[in-house]
């Protein structure tokens, strides 16, 4: 799902929490925030090295405008969706025989036709002319998808991490999956696998959520299994947040803030 826009929510009071890792720099990304938990993506290899992903400067994406830089950033390389589609067609072409072994009758195999759908049906499963670049900076995470031929422009969508206000976590086809969305309206809704091609992304995306969780954003309970937010102090954070008549005295540690327009 490319993405959703929905009517911008009024605006809240943010607050910082020093319980919270900080916000890194958005030009320097330091200090860098730890390593999120539930990240199951580690191949043992650094990003430069992984032949899985495009590591071309060309590739880099844009940040979106008037925000940080970019800090981490995934696409697959064309290796990757080469290998994709043929893992597609040897699952297609393997449903066929077995179906043929089933029925008793391998001769419909010779069938061109038969072929002809199960190359297009592997396509189809696997996109192979489709790339999607994941990007990620201080407090915001953007896709961006190559431009098809019945468009004209490529698509692109990005959200403010820390001004996240509804975090759906679901199962579907199998695979886990986040639905979220800001305080400017705008939506994703992302396998947890596409959020884990890097680590960095991972843990930056983390990061901007546990201070968004802090702040009173929606949350179900998968979401808080899946994203082992019991684990973090974010929770406690949430239901303990201070009414704003609550601040001014030099006691308390938690002060507001709004996050800088900026960003």
């Amino acid at each position: 799902m490319a993405g959703r826009h929905r009517e911008p929510e009024p605006s809240r009071t943010w607050y910082e929490f020093p319980e919270l890792p900080p916000r890194p720099d958005p030009d320097t990304g330091k200090p860098f925030p730890p390593h999120a938990p539930g990240f199951k993506n580690d191949k043992g290899v650094n990003a430069e090295h992984d032949p899985g992903r495009s590591t071309k400067l060309s590739h880099k994406p844009e940040p979106p405008e008037s925000m940080g830089t970019v800090l981490a950033w995934h696409r697959h390389s064309r290796l990757a969706n080469i290998h994709g589609f043929l893992v597609a067609l040897a699952i297609m072409a393997g449903g066929a025989v077995l179906i043929a072994l089933l029925r008793g009758d391998l001769g419909y195999l010779g069938y061109w036709q038969i072929w002809v759908i199960v190359l297009v049906f592997a396509y189809l499963a696997s996109n192979p002319f489709s790339y999607q670049t994941t990007s990620v900076g201080t407090d915001w995470i953007k896709w961006d998808y190559n431009r098809r031929w019945y468009q004209r422009r490529a698509r692109s969508n990005h959200l403010k991490l820390y001004e996240l206000s509804r975090i759906e976590g679901y199962f579907a086809g199998g695979m886990l999956h986040l639905r979220f969305e800001d305080l400017d309206g705008r939506g994703a809704d992302r396998q947890v696998g596409d959020l884990q091609r890097d680590r960095r992304i991972w843990d930056l995306f983390y990061n901007g959520l546990l201070h968004s969780v802090a702040n009173g954003a929606e949350i179900n309970r998968v979401a808080v299994e899946l994203l082992k937010l019991d684990e973090t102090p974010a929770m406690r954070l949430r239901n303990q947040r201070p009414e704003p008549t609550d601040i001014g005295g030099s006691d308390n540690p938690t002060e507001p803030r709004r996050p800088d327009p900026g960003h």
